[in-house]
């Protein structure tokens, strides 16, 4: 049995869980997250799973809304088997957008065309932010660098800004190593530095090559 999928509603407060039975038949016994079980809040298409079937569980509790942005980890137990996953708890957000959005927020005609198509959200740099806020964006936006290192000064100001979607932290890094321009240890300290300092946004990265 293993946990297939793991999502969020728009305020977090319920979980989905799709959950895959590769083995015998399997029944749920428990659901445990934060050091509880949450079984009682849970609804569950199908307590038993046959072979090869799928079962899924909705969690309602404001547990999780009272923890976005932090670690934790949830485990299905079943008579048989366990499966347990780690995430970061955010609440669902599907983005439509562009990369681009320096050039289309430095012009109005551009600005109005993306709010056409319906885009809701930007790639662009930390300067645009405000702007892009003043139309109903969204930014997915580049962290700020001084030197290769964070810059810290920058980076605050918008830590806790509800305008920033996520952190692009760098473009394809697989393949900017792989050229020696960076280093697993400086992208690794990098995530976890801007971690460390923000809880309310995720960290995003783009890879080259899917295999990695």
């Amino acid at each position: 049995m293993r946990i297939a999928s793991l999502s969020f509603t728009d305020r977090a407060n319920t979980a989905y869980l799709y959950v895959y039975n590769d083995g015998f038949e399997e029944r749920i016994l428990r659901i445990m997250a934060f050091n509880r079980d949450y079984m009682s809040y849970s609804d569950i298409v199908s307590e038993k799973i046959p072979p090869k079937e799928f079962s899924v569980i909705k969690i309602t509790s404001s547990d999780f809304s009272r923890f976005i942005g932090h670690f934790t980890s949830i485990k299905v137990e079943g008579e048989k088997s366990l499966d347990e996953v780690g995430i970061r708890v955010f609440p669902t957000f599907f983005p439509v957008g562009s990369y681009g959005g320096n050039q289309i927020l430095s012009d109005k005609d551009n600005t109005m065309e993306a709010l056409e198509l319906g885009f809701d959200t930007l790639v662009a740099g930390v300067s645009k932010i405000e702007e892009a806020k003043k139309y109903g964006f969204r930014v997915i936006a580049y962290v700020p660098y001084k030197d290769n290192r964070l810059d810290i000064e920058s980076f605050n100001k918008f830590e806790k800004d509800e305008g920033v979607l996520a952190w692009y932290v760098i473009d394809e890094p697989d393949i900017q190593i792989e050229k020696g321009r960076y280093s697993l240890d400086w992208l690794t300290h990098t995530v976890r530095e801007i971690y460390r300092r923000d809880k309310m946004h995720p960290t995003y990265i783009v890879l080259c090559k899917p295999f990695i």
